[in-house]
């Protein structure tokens, strides 16, 4: 809890009756895995703060399947998250900016704001995959029926040759 800075970490099977089931509270988060993570409100991280080049899968809360809370996500793979409520992968409370990441697979919209953010370049079909306050939408690309992932059922999230989101995002 409070002002962390993780770095090639894994987060797995953790459970928090309450918020973050792996982080709660602002981190630094950085080429991290989180899989299985269980919460009422942001099943891997509640809080946020920074993400970058991370993995979330399978991660399952009432709101934020796999974060729930404000800051900036980039470069980062979302992939089978859940949410009973909003936000099967992310669930924003406050102005937050979203780049280059990757959504694919989630049951409800991925992304469920509250409150205004920025959504550039990404990986997500935004006229399905995202529900709440409408962001700045920039240079996304909808992923198409077929899986951006070369073996994600075997834990292999790299993106498959000819995905649409290669050589599509910001620098």
């Amino acid at each position: 809890r409070g002002g962390l800075a993780v770095t090639n970490s894994t987060f797995s099977d953790n459970t928090a009756s309450a918020f973050g089931g792996a982080i709660y509270g602002h981190a630094t988060v950085t080429n991290s895995t989180f899989i299985n993570n269980t919460a009422t409100d942001g099943g891997a991280i509640y809080g946020f703060g920074t993400v970058t080049n991370s993995l979330f899968s399978n991660n399952t809360a009432t709101n934020g399947g796999a974060i729930a809370g404000s800051g900036i996500v980039a470069n980062d793979t979302f992939s089978g998250n859940s949410a009973v409520g909003s936000g099967a992968a992310i669930s924003i409370s406050w102005t937050s900016s979203i780049i280059n990441a990757v959504f694919y697979g989630h049951s409800t919209p991925a992304i469920s704001a509250g409150s205004a953010y920025n959504l550039y370049n990404n990986l997500i079909d935004t006229s399905t995959g995202i529900a709440g306050s409408i962001p700045i939408i920039v240079g996304n690309v909808a992923p198409g029926a077929i899986s951006p992932f070369v073996d994600a059922a075997n834990g292999n999230f790299r993106l498959a040759p000819g995905s649409l989101a290669i050589n599509s995002g910001l620098d």
